[in-house]
């Protein structure tokens, strides 16, 4: 019981633990640790129903086999669902507490039947109607809760509970309901009136405390019964949680319910970002409500929300999963947001063209890490029907290169050809076997474009975003890694010369650079040329170190 002395004692330790100067007032100073309860056996709940009852002889406790087989059925051991399915077979009546011999007791004849009866629902429809029983605005802080974070405080919470309990007033008097009953249980006028109203939720065992929030016991020994800081809480069980987004009908009114919610949302996080750079705070601790609202967006039909902003929305959230290693989930904001914009006849169509380009760049780079081969030729094959310019293509030539490796990585010289016929499309024509000749006519080239200057001069150039120099450098990096792998060191002496030239004439560089200049390294090592390896792999670190203190552009 939460009045009982087993609670009063925990709460008892729990305020000297968090406060030790107390303990001059008589509270106790030591740890204490929650042990979980796993899954109980069969057995155990026959055990734990024959001592609720006060059943001691072994012969009277197989007469309770029916209702140990019917509750184990249906709970599979969970506790919380023990507690649940029991509460619900004494609500029923079919067990029974009898004034008049001082004893639970449960009914004898058609115990089946009754059993059934009680317990032909599962466990998530009990707690729906348990939920139901609530006042109304507790029942909607819930569901609320239930479709935020998996761990909820009252400090965020209260406003958006606030807004969807104002909106279901006005639906309410809008179709000609009365308002709530006034008695105070469905009061959310001020923060402390709605920790009250969570404060219930938790004694009723709906939800519980967060161990690692600043809480506050409600024992009577303590300063308040109630919170009056910030709480944090989570639901008991998941089932909990999904009763609780189950309390709004499937349809019109829980997508009404979800986009007002998603609204909130997105405008309570850009409060909070706002306030969190004001303060000095991290920015990204409220960042959940943007991956929230774009879910509950992307759930609805297009009839009902701002497709470009959902969109948009579905990009951002997509990129900062991606930017955190989360790729699986990257891959499902971007691909469900190309899938609304083809369902919509709207895909690569002005003005959604840029936006239609980066979700599949975005898409590409996780089918590419996912490793999904088949995936990330349909998305290439996509931008190439599309692609209105050549540097537009860049991205799905790049990942196109990547693609070719096969699944077990060994076809680095199929990856060789598809990138030299990739560059020879911005006009960097590289043969399949060179000979000394080209490399002759390309050392040449170099001398004449050089001036005399040390190759270390390239690294004082400015940084450049010209598509005709991103392009082949970036396209020549990942050729010239696949050409190590594959030991095509003529290809990678020419094509490396081929892009110094270019960088040369052009006068500007990019981040892949650095690349490109440590791959003509290895040839002047291979002929003993120890001074002129020196001078490129001093201009490689120079080059690094550009990258490092610069903004340059970025690959994708």
């Amino acid at each position: 019981d939460d009045d009982g002395p087993f609670v009063e004692w925990k709460q008892h330790l729990e305020a000297g633990v968090q406060n030790p100067e107390r303990a001059e007032l008589g509270y106790e100073v030591c740890q204490y640790h929650h042990l979980p309860l796993s899954n109980l056996s069969p057995g155990a709940i026959g055990d734990f129903i024959a001592d609720s009852l006060g059943i001691q002889e072994e012969e009277d406790r197989k007469e309770i086999s029916p209702i140990t087989q019917a509750v184990y059925s249906k709970t599979l051991g969970n506790m919380f669902f023990v507690r649940q399915a029991l509460l619900e077979l004494e609500r029923r009546n079919a067990i029974y507490y009898d004034v008049m011999t001082f004893t639970w007791k449960f009914v004898g004849d058609g115990l089946d039947e009754i059993l059934v009866d009680c317990l032909s629902q599962d466990v998530g429809e009990m707690i729906q109607a348990k939920l139901q029983a609530l006042p109304v605005a507790l029942q909607l802080s819930l569901t609320v809760a239930a479709y935020c974070n998996h761990s909820f405080d009252t400090e965020w919470l209260y406003p958006l509970v606030k807004t969807q309990y104002e909106s279901y007033q006005m639906r309410r008097s809008q179709h000609g309901g009365n308002a709530p009953d006034d008695d105070g249980t469905d009061d959310l006028s001020t923060v402390d009136a709605f920790e009250k109203l969570m404060y219930k939720a938790f004694q009723d065992g709906l939800i519980l405390r967060d161990q690692h929030s600043n809480t506050r016991s409600s024992c009577t020994l303590c300063e308040t019964q109630y919170p009056k800081s910030s709480e944090t809480y989570k639901f008991v069980h998941d089932r909990m949680r999904e009763a609780a987004r189950a309390s709004i009908p499937e349809g019109e009114e829980r997508n009404l319910f979800l986009l007002d919610l998603a609204m909130s949302l997105l405008q309570q996080a850009e409060r909070e970002t706002v306030a969190n750079k004001v303060a000095g705070r991290m920015v990204g601790d409220k960042e959940w409500m943007l991956f929230a609202a774009s879910d509950h967006l992307n759930s609805l039909p297009s009839s009902l929300v701002n497709i470009m902003q959902v969109s948009e929305l579905s990009l951002r959230v997509g990129t900062m999963a991606t930017s955190k290693g989360c790729f699986s989930n990257g891959l499902v904001y971007f691909r469900s947001s190309i899938e609304r914009l083809v369902e919509s006849k709207l895909c690569w169509e002005d003005p959604y063209y840029e936006l239609s380009l980066k979700l599949h760049n975005h898409l590409l780079e996780c089918e590419h890490v996912l490793g999904n081969i088949e995936g990330m030729e349909a998305v290439i094959q996509q931008v190439y029907s599309h692609a209105r310019t050549e540097p537009d293509k860049l991205h799905a030539q790049y990942f196109e290169v990547y693609s070719k490796r096969g699944l077990d990585n060994d076809r680095y010289t199929e990856c060789v050809d598809a990138g030299l016929r990739m560059l020879s499309q911005y006009g960097i024509d590289i043969p399949a076997n060179p000979t000394e000749k080209h490399l002759a006519s390309a050392r040449m080239k170099m001398t004449i474009l050089l001036r005399g200057r040390s190759i270390a001069a390239v690294s004082k150039f400015p940084i450049s975003t010209d598509p005709e120099l991103v392009a082949p450098l970036k396209l020549a990096q990942i050729t010239l890694g696949f050409a190590a792998l594959c030991n095509r060191h003529t290809v990678m002496a020419l094509l490396s010369r081929r892009i110094l030239m270019l960088v040369l004439i052009k006068k500007g560089i990019t981040m892949n650079l650095p690349f490109v200049i440590g791959a003509l390294a290895g040839p002047f090592r291979r002929e003993e040329r120890y001074e002129k390896m020196a001078d490129y792999l001093s201009t490689f670190e120079c080059l690094l170190d550009r990258f490092s203190h610069e903004n340059g552009t970025k690959e994708f």
